[in-house]
C-alpha cells in the first residue's frame, strides 16, 4: 500500500508519534540521516479498503436502512407463497442491493434468508450457478442452516452440497487495522467486542459493517489480506509494538521499505527485514505473541450439536409446562368463581384441587424446561467452533 511517494525520500523514514520532530531527531541522533514524518502523515485517509488479494464491494448509491431490506424480503416471501418466481427474484434483488448500502448493521439470519431465497428462486428458474452461489453465501452467513420444508425439495440437494463445500473451504486470516473492537465492526451480522486484530474467516464473501457504512469483501484462499478502517486509526505510539498483530498492523500502514524507525517520546524502534528491534530507551521485547481470540457477539437459537438438541427439548418442555400451568389456573379460577354457595363450594373443591395441581406441576415442568434452554444457550454461546475461523470463540 502506497500512502505517499517514498521513492522520493533518500534517507530512511522515521515516524514520530508522541512529541515533536525535534525531540524525535534527538532520540535518533545516532542513526544518521533520517526523514522525519508524523504518524498522521503516513496513515491512509478515506473509505474502508482491502489491501492484498481479495475484492471489496462498496455502495455506489444512497444509504439504506434495515427496514428496506426487511420490506423487500417480506415481499419476496409473499411472491413465493403464490409461486411468482420472477416477482420474487425482483424483490430479492432489491433486498440484496439495499444490503450493500446499509447504514446500520444487519443481523445474520435476515441476510442469510435473502441469499437462501435467492438460491431457491434461481434453482427453480434453472440457473444452477446463481443457486449455488446464493446457497454458499447463506451458509457462510448462518452456519448450520437447514432447508426450509415449505419449499419443494427440488433445490435441496444443491443447497446441502454447498453447505458441505463451504464447511471445507480454507480459512483466510484477515488482519484488521485498527482492532475490530476499536473500529466498532460487525462481521456477518455479529458485533466484535474483544481485542485482537486478526480474524479467521472462511474463503468467500463476507459482510463487514461499521458506523454508517457497509462493504462486502470476497476473501481468496491462500491470501493474507489487510482490511483498513482509516477513520478509526489512532496514534497509539509504542503500543503498536506491544504484540504481533500490532507490528503487522503498523507495517500495513507504512509504505517505506526497511529500514525505518518509530519514535515514541524517548523510545525508538527500527524495522528491519527480519522484524522490529528496540534501538533507544529502556524498552522490553516487541511483537510478543499476544493474540487474544476475537469474540463475535449477537444472538441466535443453537443451530447444531448437543446445544441445539437440548435447546429444542427445553423449549418444548417449557411450552408444554406453561400450557399445563395456564390450563390448571383457568380450571381453578372457574371452580372458585362457581363456589358462591356451600353446595357449590363442596362441588368445586375437587375441581379446584385438580386445577391447582396442574398449575403447580406445569410451573415445575416449565421451570425445568427454562433451565434446560438456558443451559443450552449458555453452552452454545461459549463453545469454540470452526465457523468464522479456527480457534475463534463465537458468541451467538
Amino acid at each position: 500500500m502506497v500512502i505517499w511517494a517514498t521513492a522520493a525520500i533518500a534517507a530512511p523514514l522515521a515516524i514520530h508519534s508522541a512529541g515533536d520532530a525535534e525531540d524525535a531527531a534527538q532520540v535518533l541522533a545516532g542513526a544518521g540521516d533520517v526523514e522525519l514524518r508524523s504518524f498522521a502523515e503516513v496513515v491512509p485517509l478515506g473509505e474502508p479498503r482491502l489491501e492484498g488479494r481479495g475484492v471489496l464491494l462498496a455502495c455506489e448509491g444512497e444509504p439504506t436502512h434495515r427496514y428496506q431490506v426487511e420490506t423487500a424480503l417480506s415481499a419476496a416471501e409473499a411472491h413465493l407463497a403464490y409461486v411468482k418466481w420472477d416477482d420474487a427474484k425482483a424483490s430479492l434483488e432489491q433486498a440484496e442491493s439495499a444490503m450493500l448500502c446499509l447504514s446500520e448493521p444487519i443481523d445474520a439470519a435476515t441476510a442469510a434468508r435473502v441469499h437462501y431465497l435467492f438460491g431457491v428462486t434461481a434453482g427453480f428458474l434453472g440457473d444452477e450457478v446463481e443457486a449455488r452461489s446464493s446457497f454458499a453465501r447463506a451458509h457462510l452467513l448462518q452456519p448450520g442452516l437447514v432447508w426450509d420444508s415449505q419449499f419443494p425439495p427440488d433445490g435441496q440437494e444443491l443447497f446441502e452440497e454447498e453447505g458441505l463445500s463451504v464447511a471445507e473451504r480454507p480459512l483466510v486470516e484477515l488482519l484488521v487495522v485498527p482492532e475490530p473492537r476499536e473500529a466498532r465492526l460487525t462481521v456477518d451480522g455479529r458485533r466484535i467486542y474483544t481485542a485482537g486484530r486478526r480474524l479467521e474467516l472462511r474463503a468467500g464473501t463476507h459482510i463487514i459493517q461499521g458506523p454508517g457504512w457497509t462493504v462486502e469483501v470476497d476473501l481468496f484462499p491462500s491470501s493474507t489480506p489487510v482490511f483498513l478502517v482509516p477513520d478509526a486509526i489512532e496514534d497509539i505510539g509504542g503500543a503498536w509494538l506491544a504484540d504481533e498483530d500490532g507490528c503487522r498492523s503498523l507495517d500495513a500502514l507504512v509504505a517505506a521499505q526497511p529500514p525505518f524507525f518509530l519514535v515514541d517520546g524517548d523510545l525508538a524502534w527500527m524495522r528491519e527485514v527480519e522484524g522490529w528491534e528496540a534501538v533507544a530507551g529502556e524498552t522490553g521485547p516487541v511483537c510478543a505473541e499476544l493474540d487474544p481470540t476475537p469474540t463475535v457477539q449477537g444472538f441466535r437459537f443453537p443451530q447444531e450439536g448437543p446445544p441445539r438438541s437440548v435447546a429444542l427439548v427445553g423449549t418444548g418442555v417449557l411450552a408444554g409446562g406453561a400450557g399445563v400451568a395456564v390450563t390448571g389456573y383457568v380450571i381453578a379460577a372457574r371452580a372458585s368463581a362457581s363456589a358462591d354457595t356451600w353446595e357449590g363450594y363442596l362441588e368445586a373443591q375437587p375441581v379446584h384441587a385438580r386445577g391447582a395441581a396442574m398449575l403447580y406441576t406445569g410451573e415445575a415442568v416449565a421451570l425445568a424446561g427454562a433451565l434446560a434452554l438456558g443451559g443450552a444457550l449458555l453452552a452454545d454461546r461459549s463453545k469454540r467452533v470452526d465457523v468464522d475461523g479456527r480457534g475463534v470463540t463465537v458468541t451467538w
